[in-house]
């Protein structure tokens, strides 16, 4: 071999040997395709977790599906899922042994919307109005008006599904709603009319949201930070790009589902505080102080019932 040819082989095979060895990874969103999991789309577009060493296969969202149940069922393969903050702790008061070890939002978008001019500014305001509430929310709402220092019979609510017309038409006067869909949905249809929107942690429940996590036998910690670090540069990517990522969450769409760019543009905007920190980059840790607190509040909605293990045993 000669001198310029050893010089080069030497120079080249370290960067070969660093490069990881390729593992499988299943993920299972916790929803359909949507502005919330904009980070995991534009990684897998622009190869980030390929770059990483890791053949992400996305998992279709299904009503009914039993996550934990998705996550356990190939041992073998390293499976991640989304999940809610509530949801996660009653999966924990029942006894799964689960995992959780990021947020890709580090606040739940979710909350109440109503017209600015009805003056709806905490729970306390729901006295004497319908309010609309989605199915499995009864016991949080009816835990906000009991804190907020109402009885039950000063409350009306109303349920209702994700269409916002009832509250455009009045049917009821404020309504439950995400931050980042309902609420954009419902701006854009009243604009220019002012609208308010009240959040659950304003309301007593500072819950995490999208938190990813995986059942108890762990896989291998170099994987989960690969997966990490490639989301992060997913999201960053984001709003680098916005519409390079709204064409990949469109992408991620049935054939016969409806696309609405400028819904999709306006909710990767309105997501956007929910992800990033004043002082940290997304998928911070999560702070088990306000885990404590969660499960203290949980306890009082009734949406758990046993001792849930301290969250230093959950928590990564």
């Amino acid at each position: 071999m000669s001198r310029i040819g050893f010089l080069v082989g030497w120079l080249i095979t370290p960067w070969v040997s660093a490069q990881p060895e390729s593992t499988r990874v299943i993920f299972y969103p916790d929803w359909f395709p949507s502005a919330q999991f904009a980070g995991v789309y534009v990684a897998l577009d622009r190869g980030y977790y390929t770059a990483a060493g890791l053949e992400v296969e996305l998992r279709e969202f299904a009503y009914g599906q039993n996550a934990t149940a998705n996550l356990a069922a190939d041992p073998a393969t390293c499976t991640l899922g989304t999940i809610e903050g509530y949801i996660l702790l009653q999966h924990l008061d029942r006894g799964d042994d689960l995992v959780a070890f990021r947020p890709m939002l580090r606040e739940s978008p979710a909350g109440v919307m109503s017209f600015a001019r009805t003056q709806i500014q905490s729970a306390a305001d729901f006295a004497g109005r319908p309010v609309g509430v989605h199915a499995y929310a009864d016991k949080l709402f009816a835990w906000f008006a009991a804190n907020a220092g109402l009885a039950p019979t000063d409350t009306h609510f109303v349920r209702v599904e994700d269409d916002v017309a009832d509250l455009i038409s009045g049917t009821v006067q404020a309504m439950q709603g995400y931050a980042t869909e309902e609420y954009v949905a419902f701006q854009a249809r009243v604009a220019p009319t002012p609208t308010a929107f009240l959040s659950f942690r304003a309301m007593g429940f500072p819950s995490y949201s999208e938190i990813l996590y995986h059942r108890a036998l762990p896989p291998p910690p170099a994987t989960l930070r690969r997966f990490i670090d490639a989301t992060r540069r997913g999201w960053a990517e984001v709003y680098r790009d916005p519409p390079a990522a709204v064409a990949a969450i469109l992408a991620q769409l049935p054939p016969d589902a409806e696309a609405d760019p400028a819904h999709t543009s306006a909710a990767l905007t309105a997501l956007r505080p929910y992800v990033f920190g004043a002082a940290s980059p997304p998928l911070a840790p999560m702070d088990p102080a306000r885990w404590n607190t969660l499960i203290d509040v949980a306890r009082e909605m009734t949406l758990i019932s046993g001792d849930i293990p301290p969250p230093a045993t959950w928590l990564r």
